[in-house]
């Protein structure tokens, strides 16, 4: 039953729910992501950037949330 009940994580006395931290690494993936992508030129393959950033955001913070950081 004890693994039912929400973590937070805490930085020095702060205390930030996991998801707020997933997400932002989920984000910062994504941007290295893109860029890779612009750097090999093949965003140039993209319809739609945007949509592309935020669809590879919530892949990335849905993988850390399962393997990384388990909440």
């Amino acid at each position: 039953m004890s693994s039912f009940i929400p973590k937070e994580l805490a930085l020095g006395e702060v205390y930030l729910p996991p998801l707020l931290m997933v997400v932002c690494l989920g984000y910062l993936l994504a941007r290295f992501s893109m860029l890779t992508l612009a750097r090999l030129n093949l965003q140039r393959y993209i319809v739609l950037p945007a949509l592309v950033e935020l669809c590879f955001t919530t892949i990335f913070s849905v993988l850390l949330s399962f393997f990384v950081i388990p909440s």
